[in-house]
């Protein structure tokens, strides 16, 4: 085995490994964010706006790492 296919082999692996590991994290912050963004809005709208944008940004990469798109009307 030549040494570029050892290191595309090693960078295939710890890509597979992050793609495992997001698609465990971004559904559970995605649901995380989605619940206290709404009470942090009350209690400081730059907080709670920070929430929503953190949890648009996890709601993407949890339809992107796991396949789930949908319809828009």
């Amino acid at each position: 085995m030549g040494f570029f296919s050892k290191i595309a082999n090693f960078e295939s692996k710890i890509l597979g490994g992050v793609k495992h590991i997001a698609q465990w994290i971004a559904p559970i912050l995605h649901k995380v964010l989605s619940t206290v963004g709404g009470p942090a809005r009350m209690i400081h709208p730059g907080i709670g706006d920070a929430l929503g944008a953190g949890d648009n940004l996890a709601g993407v990469v949890n339809r992107l790492v796991n396949k789930r798109y949908q319809n828009c009307l």
